[in-house]
């Protein structure tokens, strides 16, 4: 992982928030830049061969999925929590190599997928604060001693409570609040463990295809909600879902769709032109 490109993005991320005092709060009328996030988002989830965007029934999950996952992302309600969360986000590739997922060779792929949600129960287990230290992680050197170094590729038998220890571990590495004060001297952030886990978590769950509509908007909210953390002004997720249902034709559009593909190309070129966007692809 570039070290150097994610210390420039969360620095950026930073100074965006620095006028962030309490709750992130929505907007109280239409946001077209929203709006548009939601549409051109929306309409690129459909291009191509996705079997899982086909019938009204797929829109409508689409669109609970979207609603479900930004209001448990809007729970990260102050500084300290969004911070924490993006930092968790975009370590988490340094701990794994994702492109694993997609090899052809099924077996093995479906092994790694097995380690990544046993990694991923420890993370959320940490997000939840249901851990227990050092109970739930006591054996894990000797598990480690035992099974190899290599934590993340799994070898031909049930690990599970490895991974599980192993996912808790990350969650508690230390150095991070170091870290965080290195990047912004002077912050009164400290890092939010259960926000870290979470942002982890999520990261490596976006690895999987997934199973249905609804898990395909998650990840989607996601994505939409990264690339809000690094605008000075963050997008109000309900335009956002104003502007998906718009795509979808689950209700009539409020801003004419090649406004808002406008709004949108104007948006991009001149987050091209800074170079700082955070859009993720």
């Amino acid at each position: 992982m570039d070290m150097k490109k994610l210390l420039l993005t969360v620095m950026v991320l930073i100074a965006a928030l620095g006028a962030v005092t309490g709750e992130i709060k929505a907007a109280e009328k239409l946001d077209s830049l929203s709006y548009a996030f939601g549409q051109e988002f929306t309409v690129a989830s459909m291009a191509g061969e996705n079997d899982l965007m086909r019938t009204r029934k797929d829109f409508v999950d689409y669109v609970k999925g979207l609603e479900d996952e930004f209001n448990n992302l809007k729970q990260l309600n102050d500084s300290s929590a969004v911070i924490s969360y993006y930092i968790g986000y975009w370590l988490m590739p340094s701990f794994s190599n994702r492109d694993d997922v997609y090899q052809d060779d099924i077996v093995n792929r479906n092994k790694i997928l097995a380690s990544y949600d046993c990694i991923i129960s420890g993370l959320r287990k940490t997000a939840k604060g249901d851990v227990s230290l050092p109970a739930d992680t006591i054996n894990l050197p000797s598990m480690i001693s035992q099974y190899g170094t290599d934590s993340i590729r799994p070898v031909n038998r049930s690990l599970c409570e490895f991974y599980t220890a192993y996912g808790i571990k990350l969650a508690y590495q230390p150095g991070l609040q170091k870290f965080l004060e290195g990047i912004n001297p002077g912050t009164h952030c400290t890092v939010n463990r259960q926000a870290f886990a979470t942002g982890m978590a999520d990261c490596l769950e976006s690895a999987r295809v997934p199973d249905t509509t609804y898990d395909f908007a998650k990840g989607m909210a996601r994505v939409i909600f990264m690339n809000s953390l690094s605008m000075k002004k963050p997008l109000d997720f309900q335009s956002v879902v104003d502007g998906a249902k718009g795509a979808l034709g689950l209700s009539v559009p409020l801003i004419p769709r090649y406004e808002a593909e406008q709004v949108f190309d104007k948006y991009s070129h001149s987050a091209a032109a800074r170079d700082d966007s955070g859009i993720i692809e």
